[in-house]
């Protein structure tokens, strides 16, 4: 017998309450997986083992009836089928399928054979590499300290948003891992070849990169981050579900700012962003 629905589940069909026998009937099946989760966030419910395999949610999209669900499965291919209201490839290797669900008579052998291959999907993942570890930095003028330089040991890729100050830092920076680099205001002409701008992917996270806030595009399209630097200060805000992200300076001191730079695990179009501040060693008394 499956695990009773929690009060969570219940208040989520406080708009939709005809959707609850629907859910209730799906949701039996789904929760007989081996190891399987339910986890309720503000607009969709999550079946999960470690990574999430099926997604609910009442969000109306065309062709929805007075009463429905939207059931939602990653799949590492397209299935074709009239049935799938919406099938999107948000990255390489996985589909997004969206189907509409109004009647119990639909959570028929097809549709169960879709959800469990979707669990073993998400199984599978937890069989492969670790999530992708990122290290991101900017403004280091010249300067890579011992904390930054353990922080590299063992990174995927590095990422750097500009002032850097001379070639020797790209080659170093090059030499512990893949570096996405810009140009900034004060790389002179050693750093011509470097762009003012840089899109790029890594674990299906979508970035955009510029060294100063104001040149980034009044509206960017496919993009999950945004990295800036120039200012020397620490800042990450969401902005209508992108990252803006200035992992502040960790080269050269200025005034009494912090030394910081970030640290990302990606993987699968999802990320963590950690905050690393570096002390800075007391000033020194005068004689």
């Amino acid at each position: 017998m499956g695990t009773p629905m929690t009060q969570d589940e219940l208040l989520f069909f406080n708009a939709m309450p005809g959707a609850l026998p629907l859910y209730d009937a799906l949701r039996s099946r789904l929760v007989a997986l081996p190891g399987a989760t339910v986890r309720v966030a503000k607009t969709q419910i999550t079946f999960a083992c470690r990574y999430g395999f099926a997604f609910v949610s009442l969000q109306r999209m065309r062709g929805c009836p007075a009463v429905f669900l939207i059931l939602t499965l990653g799949l590492p291919q397209r299935m074709d089928s009239p049935r799938i209201a919406v099938a999107t490839e948000p990255y390489p290797g996985r589909w997004t399928h969206h189907i509409i669900l109004s009647d119990p008579a639909q959570l028929d052998g097809e549709l169960l054979d879709w959800c469990r291959a979707a669990y073993d999907f998400a199984r599978a993942k937890e069989r492969r590499r670790p999530p992708m570890r990122i290290v991101i930095l900017s403004d280091t003028h010249g300067l890579l300290r011992p904390e930054v330089l353990a922080a590299l040991e063992g990174a995927d890729a590095i990422v750097h948003g500009g002032d850097i100050n001379t070639p020797a830092i790209v080659d170093t920076l090059r030499s512990y891992a893949p570096l996405y680099i810009v140009r900034g205001n004060n790389d002179k002409e050693w750093a011509e070849s470097l762009p003012h701008e840089l899109r790029f992917t890594l674990a299906g996270v979508r970035f955009y990169m510029t060294h100063i806030k104001r040149d980034i595009p009044d509206r960017l399209a496919d993009v999950d981050v945004v990295v800036f630097g120039h200012s020397h200060k620490w800042a990450m805000e969401d902005r209508g579900g992108i990252l803006y992200l200035n992992p502040g300076s960790c080269g050269k001191r200025r005034f009494d700012q912090e030394i910081t730079f970030a640290v990302m695990t990606a993987e699968d179009g999802t990320f963590q962003v950690e905050k690393v501040t570096i002390p800075h060693p007391p000033k020194e008394a005068k004689p």
